[in-house]
């Protein structure tokens, strides 16, 4: 690890510097943080990240995707949702939850939160389909952070909803299982992060579909706060 921690620098400092940031300490932390106080003045709209997510090849994902998986929805979300990763529908149609994961998400915004899909917002925190030689997923985490941080900034949701522990895990320096967390408050910066399971593994475990309701109605009861 130790070896592969100046690579990991390296790829980031690159990335962070695509993204327009500019940075004075040449020390990268690499370990889960709150929202970096560099600022990034030239930092581009969605459509100009989006461009630069499809053309990122800073790590081995990249030589396997059939496209890179961008998010979706509103400029001004109520709720982000974020996903670890896409799956192979996504990585086929290049859209953020499509196919019976993105028919799950949908039914959960809209007949439990009463929010139209389209008021949110939905991505991933890793952006490329990860075959499953490439399920070590920490080293990707790292190169893709800052995309999702990127969209945060942008976006300024009024709760972040991870779907899976990933992003949690990532915006708030929480590494607890799932289970844990579920129905507690993470904060990244002034917004609240939240964490319920992913849609994906409600449609293998529908017998969590209960608990899921509950985290929905701890979510539906921040947004009347």
């Amino acid at each position: 690890m130790t070896r592969l921690l100046p690579l990991l620098q390296l790829k980031r400092a690159l990335l962070l510097r695509a993204l327009g940031y500019r940075y004075t300490d040449e020390t990268i932390d690499v370990s889960p943080r709150q929202p970096s106080s560099t600022s990034a003045p030239d930092t581009t709209d969605l459509a100009s990240l989006k461009r630069t997510i499809d053309a990122c090849h800073l790590c081995e994902l990249s030589k396997t995707r059939t496209r890179a998986v961008t998010g979706r929805g509103s400029d001004s979300p109520v709720i982000m949702f974020v996903g670890e990763y896409p799956g192979l529908a996504e990585d086929s149609s290049g859209e953020a939850f499509s196919g019976r994961s993105g028919q799950m998400l949908r039914q959960m915004i809209e007949n439990v939160l009463f929010l139209h899909v389209n008021e949110c917002y939905i991505t991933y925190l890793i952006k490329c389909t990860p075959s499953q030689q490439h399920r070590k997923l920490g080293t990707y985490t790292e190169m893709c952070a800052p995309y999702l941080e990127q969209e945060i900034a942008l976006l300024s949701p009024r709760i972040i909803v991870s779907l899976g522990s990933g992003a949690f895990d990532r915006l708030t320096g929480n590494t607890r299982p799932l289970e844990e967390v579920r129905q507690t408050l993470g904060h990244y910066g002034d917004i609240p992060v939240v964490a319920t399971y992913a849609p994906t593994y409600l449609l293998k475990n529908p017998g969590k579909k209960r608990d899921a309701m509950q985290d929905l109605l701890f979510i539906k009861s921040l947004l009347k706060r």
